[in-house]
């Protein structure tokens, strides 16, 4: 993501705030400040726009609209070069690219060494994962090439739709990108039901689950049955048992959640597997688990009956209790944020919690006090920091809630590769050292 095109996710705070601000000109963290000797990257001259460092790289592009690459010393890895009229960051060794031909814009990928390896013949095109990249073009649509740009999969297992839901019934399919390939596995759609295939193509896993999202953490959510269907193949038993004294807690569970179903996509019973297909065990049905996102660093959020977020690990043992009103923000650098917005007027008292992932809260930050406001975050700590707007400028705070970095910058991006891209006060893009990984001498 280049600096001009940032895009800081919006959060709760927002609306909050912008309220505390209009009204009352409250505060944010009174703490000492320990960034005063920022260190910075020396760059270039002539560059108008540079992305975050990925993979020891960094996009940039010159004054005179050339693209290319700049090393974590400020040197270029790839001159610049002008037969590039759009270029991406680098992922798992390659980079995508394009050039319009005519009113056309196609994409290839180059390596590390700047050199082409795929033409820019086609138009779509998703990152390298796993030696296969996703690609699109007319004369053959969806399809997964090889680093030479050999086809390796074609659209025909490939999923390239996802249903629209209204009124409990699919009402129309949207078109989507093929998703990528995790951990040696990629999600494939046979006859509208899932399964798992390898880098060659290969069907690993038999497309048979009415739901499933990609491996992570070596583990995958999938669902054979939802709910509902489960309910009516086992409605004699339910209405058997369930005013019975010691009644089975699992199917009463299930006979209050089927009397409450919501209108739309149908609640599935989930299922975590292994990557043979191997069932490691179901999901308490009493549990929502967030699919969207999946496990990450281990943990997978979920809501329980009173839509309260907990999270389980991949033995769908719950690790933190459901007890946060407010959906969690995704673990990231060993913790994730819940935000609490307060009981007093205007939501004065209102702060967050940064919870480890054994669910123990390494700190409590208010969002006000005397000293500044915090107006808006990047809602993911990286490197030990996290981006946050203090009133109308950007800054970095740590886990303590200390600001490392003082808020003197109109934007900021995280930290990657010990460096972070902003623009300070007059409208000049910099590169910031990470201080804890780069103390002042």
């Amino acid at each position: 993501m280049e600096v001009n095109l940032i895009n800081i996710k919006n959060n709760l705070l927002k609306q909050l705030l912008a309220v505390l601000l209009l009204t009352g000109g409250l505060f944010f963290y009174q703490g000492p400040v320990k960034g005063q000797s920022t260190r910075f990257l020396a760059l270039p001259a002539d560059f108008a726009r540079i992305s975050n460092f990925q993979e020891g790289v960094a996009k940039v592009r010159t004054i005179g609209d050339s693209i290319g690459y700049l090393d974590t010393s400020g040197h270029f890895a790839i001159k610049p070069r002008k037969d590039f009229d759009v270029a991406g960051d680098f992922k798992n060794g390659y980079a995508w690219v394009g050039k319009y031909f005519g009113d056309t814009l196609l994409y290839g990928f180059i390596n590390k060494a700047g050199k082409m390896v795929i033409p820019c013949r086609y138009k779509e095109v998703e990152p390298f994962y796993n030696h296969l990249a996703i690609v699109y073009s007319d004369q053959e649509g969806w399809q997964a090439i090889d680093t030479t740009g050999n086809k390796v999969i074609s659209d025909s297992l490939l999923i390239t739709e996802e249903p629209v839901w209204e009124a409990g019934e699919v009402k129309s399919w949207q078109s989507i990108e093929p998703p990528h390939f995790h951990e040696g596995l990629m999600l494939c759609q046979k006859d509208g039901k899932f399964g798992y295939m390898d880098a060659t193509g290969s069907l690993l896993i038999d497309c048979k689950y009415l739901r499933a999202n990609g491996f992570t953490d070596g583990v995958a959510l999938v669902a054979l049955d939802t709910v509902a269907n489960w309910f009516l193949n086992n409605q004699m038993d339910i209405d058997k048992n369930k005013n019975k004294e010691g009644a089975d807690d699992l199917l009463v569970t299930l006979d209050s959640l089927y009397s409450n179903l919501p209108a739309g996509p149908p609640t599935y019973k989930w299922t975590l597997i292994d990557p043979t297909g191997a069932i490691i065990c179901d999901i308490d049905s009493s549990y929502s688990p967030d699919i969207r996102r999946g496990f990450i660093e281990g943990l997978l959020a979920f809501q329980d009956r009173q839509n309260k977020w907990g999270f389980m690990n991949t033995k769908a043992k719950v690790v933190i209790p459901a007890r946060f009103d407010n959906e969690p923000t995704r673990f990231s650098d060993g913790v994730c944020i819940v935000q609490v917005l307060g009981e007093q007027s205007g939501g004065k008292d209102g702060y967050m919690l940064l919870i480890d992932r054994s669910g123990k809260q390494v700190a409590k930050i208010p969002f006000c006090t005397a000293a500044g406001c915090m107006y808006d975050s990047n809602l993911a700590y990286h490197e030990g920091l996290l981006a946050v707007k203090i009133n109308q400028n950007w800054g970095y705070m740590d886990k303590q809630g200390r600001l490392v970095i003082r808020p003197d910058f109109e934007k900021a991006l995280d930290f990657h590769n010990g460096r972070a891209v902003v623009v300070d006060q007059s409208g000049q893009i910099k590169v910031l050292l990470n201080p804890l990984r780069y103390p002042a001498k």
